[in-house]
């Protein structure tokens, strides 16, 4: 099976909680926090693959796939504090 990725058309890659669940360090976390000023809808990135194989001396690596795709969320709340 191919890979199947998705182009993005505008984003901010935001990883959700598994990454820092699973993350030793934050080195990866952006300095500022995501602007959503005048949006109404956000695009999260989703990520699915085959995982790890066993390699073999006869046959070299595993075949293995990966598809990226977008999900579009609709904006509906606005929350704050003065």
């Amino acid at each position: 099976m191919p890979n199947s990725i998705e182009y993005a058309q505008k984003f901010m890659p935001v990883i959700d909680g598994l990454y820092k669940a699973a993350s030793i360090t934050n080195g990866m976390d952006a300095a500022t926090k995501p602007d959503f000023t005048g949006t109404n809808e956000v695009k999260i990135m989703k990520v699915e693959s085959s995982g790890l194989g066993d390699y073999s001396r006869q046959n070299g690596y595993p075949q293995g796939n990966t598809t990226v795709a977008w999900e579009t969320l609709k904006l509906t709340e606005e929350r704050g504090t003065e």
